[in-house]
């Protein structure tokens, strides 16, 4: 089998030079993915060699590759922010907790503690693993719509965050990592049913910074995991003809 890039393409034979060869064999099924530019249409030659010796015309398929994948995995760093922010503010309004001020900024990113505002708090991403896979790396059926199949494929991954609470006062952080133990079990339910599974609370230890700045930092970091899916889908045309030619053997 040859290919060759573009419409109006010729091929000399079997042997073109100037066609790329995709295959040289007796195989029933074949996937291409070597040199292939989407949008751009492929001519493929399929030839076949009788026992004599002699090889037979060859069979020309017209393909015009296209990227469909849509990524459909969580983000489970942004979900627990979300939840952490929302949870705590409102702790804050209902006054089951009080702070040295009314509004506590949770971010996702790192924080630097030179010219930063306490307290404040990140959900950061620790790490990420495989934990499950499905059988042909799929992680549910097929689905038609009647003209074409939606695959999805991916697998189950196992995520840490550290979620960190920083404050000027020991006091006051230790009031954080209370109202984040309480955010976190008020939210188990709630992040279940966002995808995140298995949520555990992993550890929790306090540290002090004195060397950043003239007074000490104080902190509390909670190390949380949890199951979640990472995975994409894939959208493909249905079969609508079948052409069947003898190629020899």
């Amino acid at each position: 089998m040859r290919k060759e890039a573009g419409t109006g393409v010729t091929f000399s034979g079997q042997a073109d030079p100037a066609a790329f060869l995709v295959h040289d064999g007796a195989d029933l099924f074949l996937t291409d993915s070597r040199l292939l530019a989407n949008g751009v249409e492929y001519i493929y030659a399929l030839y076949g060699q009788l026992g004599s010796g002699a090889w037979l015309d060859p069979v020309f398929v017209s393909v015009t590759p296209q990227s469909t994948f849509e990524d459909i995995s969580l983000d489970p760093q942004e979900i627990v922010r979300e939840r952490v922010d929302v949870s705590l503010h409102s702790m804050i309004q209902r006054s089951k907790i009080v702070l040295s001020k009314s509004t506590v900024p949770v971010m996702s990113i790192p924080f630097y503690t030179q010219g930063g505002e306490f307290p404040v708090v990140t959900v950061l991403y620790g790490s990420g693993s495989t934990s499950v896979r499905g059988l042909g790396e799929q992680l549910s059926d097929d689905v038609s719509d009647g003209s074409g199949w939606t695959t999805s494929s991916g697998w189950h991954s196992s995520i840490t965050l550290e979620i960190t609470a920083w404050s000027l006062n020991a006091e006051e952080r230790n009031i954080l990592r209370k109202a984040l133990e309480a955010v976190i079990a008020a939210n188990l339910f709630v992040l279940e049913e966002q995808g995140l599974n298995m949520v555990e609370v992993q550890s929790i230890h306090d540290t002090e910074d004195t060397q950043s700045m003239n007074a000490p930092i104080y902190q509390t970091t909670m190390r949380l995991s949890c199951q979640t899916v990472t995975a994409v889908t894939d959208e493909s045309g249905s079969f609508v003809d079948v052409i069947s030619t003898d190629l020899g053997v």
